[in-house]
């Protein structure tokens, strides 16, 4: 558990441990309204399981260029 989260469950007197807020990934827009074809409106990506917030930035990075290449090469 890291220092920060020692010192808040420390501050807040709880025992539970404090949870990492997950950022959110629009990561394929879709429809006429994106200028393209696809047959789906969007897909959002929630990277719920990290243990910080930069690895949920570069999760949602990764995952977010992935399918940006395919879409265009096809």
């Amino acid at each position: 558990m890291s220092a920060l989260k020692i010192h808040v469950r420390e501050v807040c007197d709880s025992h539970e441990i404090p949870t990492v807020e997950a950022p959110s990934f629009n990561v394929i827009k879709g429809d006429s309204q994106a200028g393209n074809k696809l047959a789906m409106q969007g897909s959002m990506v929630f990277p719920a399981v990290v243990s910080s917030l930069l690895e949920a930035m570069i999760i949602g990075a990764e995952v977010y260029q992935n399918p940006k290449k395919v879409i265009k090469e096809k």
